[in-house]
């Protein structure tokens, strides 16, 4: 089994508009929009999703409006057991000074995820990190 890796644009919400007013789909041949991210108080960026049978997986960065430092991230990860009718809530798998670039893939159970994170703002140390899961995310 094989999987299918594309991705997947974010928009900044803006805080208090209602997500049905930032975003919508004019073709009906698509579903509904949905907020995977479900927080109004957060700067989502760099989605990526990766599909593989029924499952559909997404991951994303997410810098809190409210943290003390631009250096302070999160990777999210949500899935869908269901073709993308419905995702699970978001789960953190992550917690980065600056993470940049964040990449899905999946094969069979298997979901694994990777980002560059620079470890010390202040210089140019970056590394990567790889997370895994072997149950599609559960």
């Amino acid at each position: 089994m094989g999987f299918l890796l594309f991705s997947l644009v974010l928009t900044t919400m803006v805080v208090g508009v209602p997500a049905q007013q930032q975003a919508y789909s004019a073709d009906p041949v698509f579903s509904p929009i949905r907020d995977l991210s479900r927080s109004a108080e957060a700067d989502e960026a760099q989605a990526q999703t990766a599909v593989c049978g029924d499952n559909v997986y997404v991951v994303w960065l997410s810098r809190s409006f409210y943290s003390i430092s631009y250096y302070d991230r999160s990777i999210f990860f949500a899935r869908s057991i269901n073709n993308g009718i419905s995702f699970s809530s978001p789960i953190e798998i992550g917690h980065t000074n600056m993470a940049e670039i964040v990449s899905i893939a999946a094969s069979e159970n298997t979901v694994y995820v990777t980002w560059v994170d620079d470890v010390d703002p202040y210089s140019l140390n970056t590394q990567i990190f790889f997370a895994r899961s072997t149950d599609e995310g559960n």
